[in-house]
């Protein structure tokens, strides 16, 4: 009896085992592909296509097989397909089928092709319209108890549909925006995840080219039992993207509902990758889908430590980004010269020192337009690659849809302060700078300038300065012709050493001070009254009205004419105010009526023959020097007042009302004086007239 039950039990065995061999094998997946396609339509509004064989193959690994399945995109779209897969293999456990469970073994995906795109008018390819074709029911809203049950449920599940070996091989993801040209393609050589069991870690592995450059990645997640279990994943890895290294550990929690991250990333970032210096980064990041706040422990960029914090929301329509960073030594020296930074710096000094270096280049406003938020920002000290030292700096900016406004900014600079506010608009494409400086030190600018020490200011040398500019224009070489505004710089009372202006080896004064021949050896000092630069710009014209003056009791000038910005030229006539006329200086006053003209970066310098012919007349035509001193004399003797006119220095200087008693003897005195040195210096007078004569023949 028992072998006979036993072969009972056998036979059916041996046939259900045929049997199902039978209906597995000849079991046509094919004549579904219908059914599947119309249930993909019904739900995305796009048509599925399963070009080739879908198939159960049956052996002790069964495996279901599916080739050349594509993923139509939206008319408009460029690609006709939003996504095509090669081959996808799913192997599954004999042992587990028997028992009723589901247990996948590999899980392989092969060459998956996904491409994405935005239209030009904002329609993403990803944004699925479905269509009306089936009536919707109305249903009723499960309970809490249900819904926990149904949950538990859903996820012992997907425990079994876990698969050991999940892969993914040669695959690619494309994006293409019509609208702004932008085109991204990530190449994906494979995607490993390696399951050893519901108690051991999971590896996962990751290896793409993005923009030609490699993205490798390695980490270690919680184990499956735990992540089901805590609804939470710890995980740790290595991420070596485009030559940038980071280290990463932390946690996701919640992963199932609103999931939330608290990580510690350590980033290396090597000299010169991306055009920038060495950076290394060891921050705090928690946050979840809609936020992150990121405590920077420390940034090193070149050995330069910043500190501070960074709060990003990017559910508005533009991510809000605000920060607060502090650095107390932050030295532009330590950047590499071909870091953007660095270049950064050398492109503001070149351009401002040669008009005709600043380019015709787009300025970059659209990142204006990138996000909105607010910076505060802290440097204790810092240093520019030229030496030039900038203190306690602060400033506060703000950020909104394209308006940036660096609300106050304050510094200490050569022993003074600046302070000031800026404004770059992206939509009206113009910044508008207000700055005000007070007690620089001319002797410390200057040394930081040609890193000497030949200016030596025996008592007082302080630089007083404003200006409020506005300026418009998309690019830079429009925004230096578009300059608007007051610019006036002031140095007061002061004395230097006279062999100090051995410094101006270069420029209008430096050939002034030869001309005039204000010997160092025999005035040891010069005491200035005052040096005025005061220019009303308009259109990128700088125009000085009287507005550029030296006085001292060496030598007095004033200088009226224009910078122009827009064809880089320059235009000025210097001429000099005496006091006292002297057979000394007669030679040298008429050589200092001269023209400053030409390019801005090599002025040339030519007698004022106008002014220069006028006081020779006058010398000769009088026999002496009475008509021509009389042009000599007729100078202001409120030089510094007349130059601060319309500036809010004008006060510095009080006008003095009527003629000094001593340039009223002067005037008295003067024709004596000019007869006495008649005879000394009437030779040099007529021989500068020939000379001149000969020179300005022709000319009118």
């Amino acid at each position: 009896m028992v072998k006979k039950t036993a072969s009972i039990i056998a036979s059916l065995i041996i046939m259900l085992a045929i049997g199902g061999f039978v209906f597995v094998s000849t079991f046509d997946l094919n004549r579904y592909k219908g059914y599947i396609e119309d249930l993909v339509y019904q739900n995305t509004g796009r048509k599925l296509t399963m070009n080739g064989d879908a198939k159960i193959g049956l052996s002790l690994v069964p495996t279901l097989v599916i080739n050349d399945v594509t993923l139509a995109n939206p008319e408009w779209a460029e690609n006709p397909y939003m996504a095509k897969l090669g081959k996808l293999e799913v192997e599954f456990s004999l042992g587990a089928l028997l028992h009723k469970k589901i247990d996948i073994k590999k899980f392989i995906l092969i060459k998956p092709e996904i491409y994405l795109e935005t239209s030009k008018n904002g329609q993403n390819s990803w944004d699925f319209a479905v269509p009306n074709t089936k009536k919707k029911t109305a249903q009723a809203q499960p309970s809490q108890q249900k819904q926990n049950v149904e949950s538990n449920q859903g996820i012992a599940l997907a425990a079994g549909l876990i698969a050991n070996d999940v892969r993914l091989e040669d695959g690619l993801v494309n994006y293409f925006n019509a609208k702004s040209g932008q085109k991204v393609e990530l190449i994906l050589n494979g995607i490993d995840i390696d399951v050893k069991g519901n108690d051991e870690p999971v590896d996962l592995s990751f290896d793409a080219v993005y923009d030609g450059k490699p993205i490798i990645a390695e980490f270690q997640i919680s184990n499956i039992g735990k992540i089901l279990a805590d609804n939470n994943v710890d995980f740790e890895g290595v991420i070596n993207a485009m030559k940038v290294k980071a280290a990463i550990n932390g946690a996701l929690s919640d992963i199932t509902g609103n999931m939330k991250y608290s990580l510690t990333a350590d980033v290396y970032n090597p000299a010169g990758n991306f055009d920038a210096p060495e950076i290394s980064l060891l921050a705090r990041v928690d946050g979840d889908v809609n936020q992150a706040d990121i405590n920077i422990r420390s940034l090193n960029v070149a050995t330069n430590l910043i500190t501070g914090a960074v709060k990003a929301d990017w559910t508005k329509a533009k991510p809000v980004v605000n920060a607060t960073l502090k650095s107390d030594v932050f030295n532009m020296k330590s950047l590499s010269k071909n870091s953007v930074l660095s270049n950064l710096q050398f492109n503001i000094i070149n351009e401002a020192q040669a008009l005709t270096m600043v380019p015709n280049d787009k300025v970059p406003y659209q990142f204006l337009d990138v996000v909105n938020g607010a910076v505060n920002l802290k440097i204790g000290k810092l240093i520019l690659d030229n030496g030039m030292i900038f203190m306690d700096i602060a400033a506060d900016a703000k950020i909104n849809n394209g308006i940036l406004n660096i609300n106050r900014f304050n510094l200490t600079a050569f022993g003074g302060k600046v302070s000031g506010n800026i404004t770059a608009n992206a939509g009206a494409k113009s910044i508008k700078v207000k700055v005000d400086g007070q007690g620089i030190k001319v002797a410390d600018l200057y040394k930081a300038i040609e890193n000497d020490d030949d200016l030596q200011v025996l008592s007082g040398g302080l630089l007083d300065f404003y200006a409020d500019i506005t300026t418009q224009g998309a690019t830079y070489r429009k925004l230096s012709e578009n300059l608007n505004g007051p610019f006036v710089a002031l140095v007061d009372k002061s004395v230097i050493k006279s062999s100090s202006v051995d410094w101006l080896t270069e420029g209008v004064f430096a050939e002034l001070w030869k001309i005039l021949k204000v010997e160092s050896a025999v005035n040891s000092q010069v005491e200035v009254e005052c040096v005025v630069a005061n220019a009303d710009i308009k259109d990128g014209k700088a125009t000085f009205k009287k507005g550029l003056v030296l006085s001292s009791d060496k030598l007095k000038l004033v200088s009226s004419g224009d910078i122009n910005l827009v064809d880089d030229k320059i235009n000025f006539t210097v001429s000099p105010t005496l006091n006292k006329l002297t057979s000394g200086n007669i030679t040298q006053a008429l050589a200092s009526f001269i023209k400053v003209g030409g390019r801005l970066q090599s002025p040339a310098i030519k007698l004022d023959k106008t002014s220069a012919v006028s006081t020779v007349v006058g010398t000769i035509g009088t026999s002496g020097l009475y008509l021509g001193s009389e042009v000599l004399l007729g100078g202001d003797d409120n030089l510094c007042n007349t130059a601060l006119q319309g500036s809010k220095y004008v006060s510095r200087f009080p006008r003095q009302t009527g003629v000094k008693t001593t340039v009223k003897d002067t005037y008295q005195d003067v024709s004596d004086q000019a007869r006495e040195a008649a005879g000394e210096i009437g030779d040099a007078a007529k021989s500068l007239w020939k000379s001149l004569k000969k020179n300005l023949k022709g000319d009118k």
